[in-house]
């Protein structure tokens, strides 16, 4: 028994102690509480892609850092940055431009301008030439393998295996062709040959004037070898102490015999001959 406000009460007549009775009635629906705070990112079936990678991408992370790529070996300038994993831009120079060919490749041309910082008015660089635009120095040497082309040049040594003038015939110092040197002055145009055939078997001196001349020069005179029409002259060109033709010879100036003086056929209309003991005798006939 247990003692109440309510006065005695049976143990076994207190509630849960017996059997369970009957469900009661359902009650009505209570009014709608408070919403919960949001649940982990994911439970909607919504997933933020920004913060991780694909799979696609996370493969080929992979296999960068495996190093697949390289350009360890050769020299030049790498492309590929294998420390970083990356590509490094190409960036052009001046006088050049960077492109791609129909295959990707990377194709440099030249612009037609400078190159290194040189202007376009000193130097052009194309595919097919370098046009210099001023004098230009070569303190040790010019080697060319294929052609120079050049309005002067001044040099104290020259090698080559052919020359050819602009404009002009050929000029070969090997004498594989008939070549010639030749200038226009000041009466006209005249040339030097070298030839071997028949009547001309050595050296041609050619001239656009009446005169051909070879002349001996130093510092005190000027002596002459020259030809006019078929007549040659030796000596002062003004004053020739010798002519000769295809038919005469002429001596024009006093001439001094050592020797006996011997001739088949002697034309004079008045000369003076002074013979061994220095007396002259004048002969005015034809001997």
């Amino acid at each position: 028994m247990l003692r109440t406000s309510a006065g005695l009460i049976r143990l076994d007549e207190l509630s849960g102690s017996g059997p369970q009775g009957p469900a009661g009635p359902q009650g009505q629906t209570g009014q709608t509480g408070a919403a919960g705070a949001d649940g982990a990112d994911g439970a909607d079936g919504n997933v933020d892609t920004s913060q991780f990678y694909t799979k696609t991408q996370a493969d080929v992370l992979l296999a960068f850092k495996q190093h697949l790529i390289s350009s360890t070996s050769g020299a030049g300038t790498e492309v590929w940055d294998s420390t970083n994993n990356m590509v490094r831009r190409l960036v052009a120079g001046t006088g050049a431009s960077l492109s791609l060919d129909a295959n990707g490749n990377i194709v440099v041309t030249a612009t037609g301008g400078g190159s290194g910082g040189i202007p376009s008015t000193i130097a052009e660089f194309t595919s097919s030439q370098i046009l210099h635009k001023v004098p230009t120095r070569c303190n040790l040497g010019l080697t060319v393998a294929n052609t120079l082309v050049a309005d002067y040049i001044n040099t104290g040594t020259c090698r080559a295996n052919y020359f050819m003038g602009n404009g002009t015939s050929d000029v070969s110092l090997l004498g594989v062709n008939s070549s010639s040197l030749s200038c226009t002055d000041v009466l006209g145009v005249s040339s030097v040959s070298a030839r071997c055939r028949t009547g001309q078997e050595g050296c041609l001196i050619a001239t656009s004037t009446a005169n051909a001349d070879l002349c001996f020069q130093n510092p005190s005179a000027t002596r002459n070898i020259r030809l006019t029409g078929s007549t040659m002259s030796f000596g002062d060109v003004a004053s020739p102490a010798l002519t000769l033709s295809d038919t005469a010879v002429s001596i024009l100036k006093n001439t001094s015999v050592s020797g006996n003086l011997g001739c088949s056929h002697f034309v004079s209309s008045s000369a003076d001959v002074q013979g061994p003991d220095r007396k002259s005798t004048r002969l005015n006939s034809s001997h």
